[in-house]
């Protein structure tokens, strides 16, 4: 069964409601998620990878255009440094039009006190909730900071510490994971869980070859027909000046793993979408680091939160 995470932000430290217009305020986040069960399950004997020790529960979507929105309004309006400033990359406006996935964000404001920064999600004429699609150009370390302020709440809201401990303001190097964390970067293991295990599914193996229950390679279509097999969002479905090649989050609605999780399978090619595939530029990956118009995430969390 469904279940959502709720977290009541806070403004970034050393702003006040007098300096914030009303459209900067950061609304209430919630996580869709799912729990994934079936601890102590084997790997998958074609990989090695998917044993998962204990229950947890992971995000339903990909965190979304509309989510990260919330979370700059409340921790970059008025940036630390150029670390927390970095948290929204340039490529997200597409300001010349030459990105994959169009302009997801806008940002205004001179990041000051006196005048803040103002961050809004992109209108789509080819998708009316163009904020539902899933926010992509975001690093490993932008995710971990997305886990902390969701792991803090309106208790702190901070992006330094909490699931992750990144000390002064760390952008490289390798953060693990605190005990006591609340959200979390799935690792490796939890995320192909979530796509690819299937307790029911027949045979020895309970492991599906793509993310949508299916040994047969999805169709590139949005609609799915359960005589065919599943369609997925690769091979840039929906170009286009407007469209891009991110559809709202949930749109397959025929193509969930086992667990309910949708979208494991967004890419720019059928390849990537096979479980065998694996593509490893870990927390930075090239230089400086790895953030690319096919890069989102999603985050775990607690079974029992």
């Amino acid at each position: 069964m469904a279940k959502r995470f709720l977290i009541l932000p806070v403004v970034a430290i050393g702003l006040t409601a007098m300096l914030l217009a009303p459209s900067t305020a950061a609304a209430n986040v919630t996580l869709d998620t799912v729990l994934v069960g079936d601890p102590g399950n084997a790997a998958d004997p074609a990989t090695g990878y998917g044993a998962v020790a204990k229950p947890f529960r992971i995000s339903t979507y990909e965190v979304t255009i509309a989510q990260y929105v919330d979370f700059l309004n409340a921790v970059a309006a008025v940036p630390a440094n150029d670390v927390i400033a970095g948290l929204y990359k340039e490529e997200m406006a597409d300001l010349e039009g030459q990105e994959d996935p169009g302009s997801l964000i806008i940002r205004s404001g001179a990041g000051t006190k006196a005048d803040p920064y103002v961050y809004k999600a992109s209108r789509s004429a080819a998708w009316p909730n163009a904020a539902q699609r899933p926010i992509a150009w975001v690093t490993w370390f932008d995710a971990a900071r997305f886990a902390n302020w969701m792991h803090n709440g309106s208790r702190r809201g901070g992006t330094e510490t909490g699931a992750y401990t990144l000390v002064d303001f760390q952008e490289s190097g390798v953060a693990e994971r605190n005990a006591k964390a609340r959200f979390w970067i799935p690792s490796e293991d939890e995320w192909y869980k979530a796509a690819y295990y299937d307790p029911t599914k027949a045979g020895a193996n309970k492991y599906w070859n793509f993310p949508t229950r299916s040994d047969k390679p999805p169709r590139s279509a949005l609609v799915s027909d359960a005589a065919l097999a599943p369609a997925a969002n690769f091979q840039s479905v929906y170009t286009g000046s407007d469209a891009g090649v991110l559809t709202p989050v949930g749109s397959y609605a025929g193509s969930t793993s086992h667990y309910g999780t949708f979208d494991q399978s967004w890419g720019p090619g059928i390849t990537p979408l096979s479980k065998t595939v694996r593509r490893d530029y870990g927390p930075m990956g090239g230089a400086p680091f790895y953030a690319d118009d096919d890069a989102g995430f999603r985050l775990a969390g607690l079974a029992q939160p």
